[in-house]
């Protein structure tokens, strides 16, 4: 019984000693540049506060419609691969199916997108020269992890 609240009285003391070291962590100073993550050879530089034109978000283009050179759907969005820093060079379509129900996933390098956004604001994405046959005659894309 002795060793039981030995142990217990160890196991709290340790416990409050790295509680107190983490709330004596100060807290960073406000508006501070980050510091570079571990291992970047290039340092931090804040981002654009606002985009531009030529900026798309992920979130604006996963989901979106493509669409052939006659501006009939192939798929849509699925994902987009990031191969590295400032790198997104493949994009995943879900081809074919019903309302996404026996569709395939395929993948098609960015940079044969062409992404414009329209005056709403919306962004047109289409991919010039395929058909939605030669989409769902593709290799079945399959995700590494």
């Amino acid at each position: 019984m002795k060793h039981g609240i030995i142990l217990t009285t160890v196991a709290c003391v340790g416990l409050m000693a790295t509680q107190m070291g983490h709330a004596q962590t100060p807290a960073p100073a406000p508006n501070s540049t980050p510091a570079p993550s571990v291992g970047s050879t290039r340092p931090v530089v804040p981002s654009a506060t606002r985009s531009d034109l030529t900026q798309l978000r992920g979130s604006k283009i996963i989901g979106e419609t493509v669409k052939d050179g006659n501006n009939q759907s192939l798929g849509k969005i699925d994902d987009l691969i990031v191969t590295g820093p400032d790198k997104i060079t493949t994009a995943v379509i879900s081809v074919g199916g019903v309302m996404g129900v026996g569709a395939k996933l395929v993948s098609v390098p960015v940079a044969d997108l062409r992404m414009v956004k329209n005056e709403s604001g919306k962004v047109d994405i289409t991919l010039p020269g395929a058909t939605k046959q030669s989409l769902e005659a593709m290799p079945e894309f399959a995700y590494a992890t």
